[in-house]
């Protein structure tokens, strides 16, 4: 009788990686965090859309918060000549992640191969599971570094490390308590 099975083919890292990843996600939904904007005379300060709206109101010499945002039909001169001092929203690619300049407040962004080795050096240095659970901003910066790596151009050393990583946020996730909950 001739044998019928199918050869068992190897899983290729990048491949193990990419399943590892969607685990996490599953259990963690990353953040959608929002675009990046910066002001057109300084392109290398990011900031959220709001704190960009207080940068570009201050740059025009004004003192105070700017007007409300209003309607998009309904726009003043103040809100165009805001509007026309800044520039993105934007996801470029980073050497590092990316935050606003004035809250802090995670961007969107897409990290350089720099940034991955940056990433994955800073998690080697720093364990993840030394965190105190991971959430969805973890989660977040964790699929920027796999974004990166789950391809069959992806450099094996880096996914290797990726996929520890991995492992080890997924580790962390099973010990994770759940939140407590609240009564009224």
């Amino acid at each position: 009788m001739a044998d019928t099975t199918e050869p068992v083919v190897a899983q290729a890292p990048w491949e193990r990686l990419y399943e590892l990843e969607h685990r996490i996600y599953a259990a963690v939904p990353p953040i959608d965090p929002p675009g990046c904007h910066w002001l057109n005379e300084d392109a290398g300060t990011s900031y959220c859309w709001e704190c960009a709206r207080k940068a570009a109101w201050k740059s025009l010499g004004r003192a105070g918060e700017p007007p409300a945002e209003p309607d998009w039909w309904d726009r003043s001169e103040d809100e165009k000549l805001i509007r026309d001092k800044i520039d993105g929203p934007s996801s470029g690619e980073s050497d590092s992640g990316e935050a606003c300049h004035t809250c802090r407040r995670t961007l969107s962004h897409l990290l350089s191969g720099t940034g991955v080795d940056e990433e994955l050096g800073h998690f080697a240095q720093c364990p993840i599971e030394d965190y105190h659970g991971i959430d969805g901003e973890q989660s977040y910066v964790l699929s920027r570094i796999f974004m990166n790596l789950t391809g069959p151009w992806a450099d094996a050393k880096r996914v290797d490390e990726a996929i520890l990583l991995a492992e080890a946020a997924l580790s962390a996730i099973a010990v994770q308590k759940p939140p407590a909950i609240q009564f009224d």
